[in-house]
């Protein structure tokens, strides 16, 4: 998310042009703006200056005021946020046509194409939609299958040393911080291959870092600003590609390299276009940066609540923990010493608490698309041309009781709503009436054309790490249980994660 309060974080020079930004769309606005049709959506804003207010409200706490303008306007509105047009459509109904249009007329690559400096040139966001989609085909076939098989028991390595490493009995760390840093190992391991987790893990950290503090508020607005920020982001990217080019040169000369590694860095090595063309050394190494920026904050946030909530819920804990122990504890019967796959994939009580930590505190809270070509149809209202359209779970999964509701008393963790027999995630709304449409009701992951591409990978890696942790450590929780930050981009806790771990002695 974008917040004017995160400003300070890069400067006064950084703020001074953020300024100088504003001002003159500001002006653009006034002079050049004109009216909406009269069946575009209705406009919600707050305070006397609209486009000041508004914006200002939502670089405070975006979440809150997109609920506001639910209560005041329901599934489908807009608001003018730093003089652009922004339609919301929220719950099942409305943001079925969000997941449902065509890429043609509902465009990822327009909104995220502030991205590119970090990715690179015709990578991803910025390639032409037939090679976007051939890059994006490329990354599901690395997260999913044989490949998942093959990365448990790295994944299971990697935790076990971890905390072996890092945690002891009886003392303080901070969870976030931890699932942070494991994160990365497991992300080296199972994607960036041996060379980088054995000899290069330390600097391609610190340069991901540096890529990562690149994207700042201003980075939407204007990416190629002249700042510091930028400079030292390009500079990394810089760095990055080098790296990545001579270890693609290093396996093209070895033609033993498909079958040696089966890491998903081989994996861009070895794929090919439609046209016979193979990946270029450059486009591997936006690849490797564009996995790693799509996964490695969603899923050490995402098991960092997760282990808050179930150290917070008894039941729930003890009913993951039974079903974690009995997994082991069937691999020891026969006589096996690696948790697979199979197993992992297996614990369902761990994978509806899971998803019910991604219906609750979702990474993203805001997806967007921005309208091509021709309005877009959304129940009465038909959005303008240029307005960027957005689907947020975060609001979505906690709508109150009305038509558009799906899950009952939405604030509580309460994993059993994923249950067979129950579904809420599969209900049809109030809304719906009896016309039988089928609607998505769950969107931690996305949908549609452009579902998460890792959803099998990331559940798998949370599944995992916990499988350890559980199998090893007790959790208490020290202090309240944090609020989100709804100012960062990626949204985790709002202050530290404190944990007592204590060796857990089983019999």
């Amino acid at each position: 998310m974008l917040d004017m309060s995160m400003l300070q974080q890069i400067g006064w020079v950084e703020a001074s042009i953020a300024v100088v930004v504003a001002a003159i769309l500001l002006i653009a606005i006034v002079t050049l703006s004109g009216g909406r049709p009269s069946d575009a959506p209705p406009m919600y804003t707050v305070g006397n200056l609209p486009f000041i207010g508004t914006f200002l409200e939502f670089a405070k706490n975006p979440v809150a005021l997109v609920a506001q303008g639910y209560e005041k306007h329901g599934s489908c509105y807009s608001m003018n946020i730093f003089g652009q047009n922004m339609t919301f459509l929220l719950g099942p109904i409305a943001h079925d046509r969000f997941f449902s249009e065509d890429d043609r007329f509902l465009s990822q690559s327009e909104v995220y194409k502030f991205m590119t400096p970090v990715f690179g040139k015709g990578i991803v966001y910025d390639a032409p939609p037939k090679m976007m989609s051939s890059q994006m085909a490329f990354i599901k076939g690395a997260l999913k299958g044989d490949a998942l098989h093959r990365y448990v028991p790295i994944i299971v390595k990697e935790a076990e040393d971890y905390f072996e490493k890092h945690w002891k009995d009886g003392e303080i760390v901070d969870l976030h911080e931890s699932m942070a840093e494991l994160i990365i190992l497991t992300a080296s391991s199972c994607l960036m291959g041996t060379e980088v987790r054995e000899t290069l893990f330390d600097k391609v950290a610190s340069i991901f870092k540096r890529l990562d503090d690149g994207i700042t508020p201003l980075s939407f607005f204007w990416p190629t600003a002249p700042i510091p920020a930028h400079w030292d982001r390009d500079a990394a990217r810089a760095d990055m590609g080098k790296i990545f080019s001579e270890l693609v040169q290093k396996r093209r000369a070895d033609p033993t390299s498909s079958k040696k590694y089966h890491d998903v860095l081989q994996v861009f090595v070895d794929s090919k276009y439609k046209d016979g063309s193979s990946t270029t050394e450059e486009q591997v190494c936006g690849l490797m940066v564009a996995l790693l920026f799509a996964g490695q904050h969603t899923s050490s946030i995402t098991t960092t609540w997760l282990t808050l909530l179930l150290s917070r819920n008894p039941a729930s804990f003890a009913a993951v923990r039974k079903e974690v122990d009995a997994a082991w504890d069937s691999l020891a019967a026969e006589g096996g010493s690696e948790l697979d796959f199979a197993r992992v994939d297996a614990l369902e009580e761990l994978n509806r608490c899971f998803l019910e930590t991604l219906r609750l505190y979702p990474p993203l809270v805001m997806l967007m698309r921005k309208v091509m070509g021709k309005p877009l149809k959304v129940g009465k209202y038909n959005v303008p041309v240029g307005d960027i359209v957005v689907a947020s779970p975060q609001v979505s999964h906690r709508l109150p009781e009305g038509p558009d509701q799906v899950f009952t008393k939405p604030d509580t963790f309460d994993p059993d709503r994923f249950k067979e027999g129950r579904e809420e995630h599969k209900g049809r709304p109030s809304g719906l009436g009896e016309t039988g449409k089928s609607v998505k009701n769950f969107i931690g992951f996305g949908g549609g054309h452009h579902s998460c591409r890792g959803e099998q990978f990331a559940r798998v890696q949370a599944k995992a790490v916990l499988s350890v942790m559980l199998r090893d450590w007790e959790i208490e929780p020290v202090g309240p249980m944090p609020k989100p930050n709804f100012a960062a981009i990626v949204v985790g806790p709002d202050v530290g994660t404190p944990i007592r771990v204590r060796r857990r002695a089983r019999k």
